[in-house]
């Protein structure tokens, strides 16, 4: 027997197992989005007409991508906000600022920035050199104050960003420590801020300072995400800056800032080390040892991409690039392609969850910035004047990928000839595949996938983002689940009811009227009320269910669903970007509300038809063309799949009801036993095999 323990999780699977046989026909798109963004900046992001799979695959293709072999998974991709970015973003007048705001970090439209970078007191591109405590001696952290610049200009517009965006991550990075804390500073520096490096006397104190600042940005509602001990840590002539050894920041983490934030409650915040240059490996695999660190952060000023390769391999963790500025002295074509094949296509090949650029704004002298900070680094957008901005070349770079990929994307692995490309998959099924032509002559191109192809001309200098599947737009009319659900609040317990125009909560569960089914619009859902039409979003007041039958396209009636962690659910609406949320005024009520964080915009799904059989420890579901999916009743923690004879090797995936996998394993066994599953929280789960010999085939599991 093959055991095959699920990493995300350590849950045990209990309640009730629900198995209803689907369709075990494979699927396909027919036709592919085509976006382009040409290095003589002729074409900036613009969609090319779109183009069609054929049958079969094609013989010596240009890349062939492998659904079947996977790899990383997606973060995030961004900028970074410096202070002197938010300060230039801040003269906007309050129109053209929101405005801005939005196209860049609204996820279902524009850049779709979904990480961001902040400094941890002063940056290079900061207006002045700070920190938060500049009290000498104070180890205990009495004066630590976020007053200054970044009170003043970074959170009113990170608020402004979690508004529009309120999953956006947030890595936060120190360039310096207090100055006080440091020793051994170059004699002929005179300014405190430059070089040095931290006192081991004062490591506890630093560590207290890191709590402080995590505390005092939640007073803000700002949570941190992720944080990493020192920006640049061989780069001592920064302003401001610090020097650290691997074997300081060793110590450092393990054992003082990697237990102080447990100790305080923040064990969730990633820590990621080293956050420098690819020409050293041997500093960020010294420091990931630390079982506090989750991976490495890494720049390209030197050195070559493949680094992050190598330390990925040689640490077994986590990796992640996070700076890389473009100059205003370089050229768009030059700038564009270099980032393209190195900053996207190369981190993300050699395992990089994230793609940053710096910095997100600037003036049009490129300032803010310290007297000696850098006086060349170019916005993703220049700030005109408080009507007015330009998108400069990191804006094409980040966009050309972060509006396709999302967060939670899986890479596909890709074979490929003389053409550089990275593929990946998304939590709702869809698959984008980002190439880039680095010749000066167009390049003919085929792409072979499960069994169909196409050919694309690739223009010079040119990247090309394709998509298939249900991006925004599609026709299709695929339903989550062939069944319904009941919509359970989470705060009242009580259930979501179409009832006549209104839609109402009832404490009762049946009736056709609580139930509900979601059909597939675009990359959005229409929720279906079994006797009454689609849910719309009608501003803060009740929503409405109307006579109109899905698919339905209009904004009002479209929703993206949010799965959390605790096996809930929130469904927000495109139009207004509020939630269903069960009224406090009248727990009978339901309106839309933008909160994201009250229970009271949280549901359970109950599945309620479509089920044809029980699975408890007595009895077994038999499809799949002979396999049999049961209970293990030896553990009562895990289920068994069986597979058919002559199986020959096998491909398990197990998905979730928005397409994200949870779980995907290859077995030459027949005898599968999955242990501790990490999706046991309730919901529908799709599993599909894939025999060498017998083909695919899918089943749903449903988990109350």
């Amino acid at each position: 027997m093959t055991t095959l323990n699920l990493k995300q999780a350590k849950r045990i699977l209990q309640g009730v197992f629900v198995v209803a046989a689907v369709c075990c026909t494979r699927t396909y798109a027919q036709s592919v989005s085509v976006t382009q963004t040409r290095g003589d900046q002729t074409v900036l992001l613009q969609s090319q007409n779109p183009i069609s799979f054929s049958e079969g695959t094609l013989s010596n293709a240009s890349i062939t991508v492998n659904e079947n072999r996977t790899r990383q998974t997606v973060d995030g991709f961004g900028f970074a906000l410096t202070q002197g970015s938010a300060q230039a973003l801040s003269t906007l007048n309050e129109a053209t600022r929101n405005r801005v705001l939005d196209e860049l970090f609204n996820p279902n439209r524009g850049t779709s920035v979904s990480i961001v970078r902040i400094s941890i007191g002063a940056s290079d591109l900061s207006n002045s050199t700070y920190t938060y405590n500049e009290t000498p001696g104070d180890t205990n952290m009495d004066n630590f104050s976020l007053q200054g610049p970044d009170r003043t200009y970074v959170i009113p517009v990170l608020k402004k960003i979690l508004a529009i965006n309120p999953n956006i991550k947030i890595l936060a990075t120190p360039w310096t420590a207090p100055t006080w804390m440091k020793i051994d500073r170059d004699p002929n520096e005179s300014d405190p801020y430059i070089g040095g490096r931290l006192n081991p006397i004062y490591y506890e104190a630093y560590a207290r300072y890191f709590v402080k600042y995590l505390q005092a940005m939640g007073r803000q509602d700002i949570s941190i995400w992720g944080i990493t001990p020192q920006n640049e840590p061989e780069n001592p002539f920064n302003q401001p800056s610090m020097s650290m050894t691997a074997s300081e920041q060793l110590e450092f983490v393990d054992s003082h800032l990697g237990p102080d934030l447990d100790r305080a409650g923040f064990g969730a915040v990633k820590i990621i080390g080293f956050d420098h240059n690819c020409d050293n490996t041997s500093f960020p695999v010294e420091v990931a040892a630390s079982r506090y660190v989750d991976g490495s952060a890494f720049h390209l000023y030197a050195g070559d991409i493949s680094a992050m390769g190598t330390v990925s391999q040689q640490s077994g963790k986590d990796v992640f690039f996070t700076e890389q500025f473009t100059s205003s002295e370089g050229d768009f074509d030059g700038d564009f392609g270099w980032h393209m094949e190195n900053v996207v296509i190369g981190a993300l090949t050699h395992f990089s969850k994230t793609v940053i650029e710096w910095n997100v704004a600037s003036f049009q002298n490129h300032t803010p910035k310290t007297p000696r900070g850098c006086s060349d680094c170019l916005g993703a957008i220049t700030v005109n004047n408080s009507s007015s901005i330009s998108k400069n070349v990191s804006y094409y770079i980040i966009s050309q990928i972060s509006q396709f990929v999302k967060v939670g994307a899986t890479r596909l692995e890709t074979s490929s000839e003389n053409i550089l490309n990275v593929a990946f998959r998304n939590p709702n099924g869809d698959k984008v595949l980002l190439v880039y032509n680095r010749n000066s002559g167009s390049q003919s191109i085929s792409v072979n996938w499960n069994g169909r192809s196409f050919r694309y001309t690739m223009p010079g200098r040119t990247a090309v983002t394709f998509v298939w599947g249900n991006w925004e737009g599609s026709s299709s009319t695929a339903t989550i689940t062939n069944g319904y659900y009941r919509l359970k609040n989470v705060a009242t317990g009580r259930y979501l009811q179409s009832s006549g125009s209104e839609v109402r909560t009832s404490t009762s569960a049946s009736g056709n009227s609580k139930q509900w089914r979601f059909v597939k619009s675009g990359n959005y859902y229409n929720i279906d009320s079994k006797p009454r039409g689609v849910l719309r979003a009608k501003g803060s007041s009740a929503l409405v269910s109307t006579l109109l039958a899905p698919p339905n396209t209009a904004n009002d009636k479209r929703w993206a669903i949010i799965q959390l962690n605790d096996g809930t659910y929130r469904f927000k609406s495109k139009s207004s970007n509020k939630y269903i949320y069960n009224s406090t005024e009248n727990d009978n009520l339901v309106a839309t509300h933008s909160t994201s964080t009250n229970t009271r915009s949280k549901w359970r799904l109950e599945f309620v038809s479509a089920a044809k059989d029980v699975l408890d420890k007595n009895n077994e579901i038999k499809g799949l063309q002979g396999a049999v999916i049961h209970p293990n009743p030896t553990t009562g923690a895990s289920f068994n799949i069986l597979l058919p004879e002559h199986s020959g090797k096998t491909h398990v995936v197990i998905s979730d009801m928005l397409g994200k996998r949870v779980y995907e394993t290859t077995t030459d066994e027949r005898d599968v036993d999955i242990q501790d599953a990490g999706f046991a929280k309730s919901g529908l789960y799709l599993v599909k095999l894939t025999s060498a010999h017998l083909g695919v085939y899918t089943q749903k599991l449903i988990v109350r």
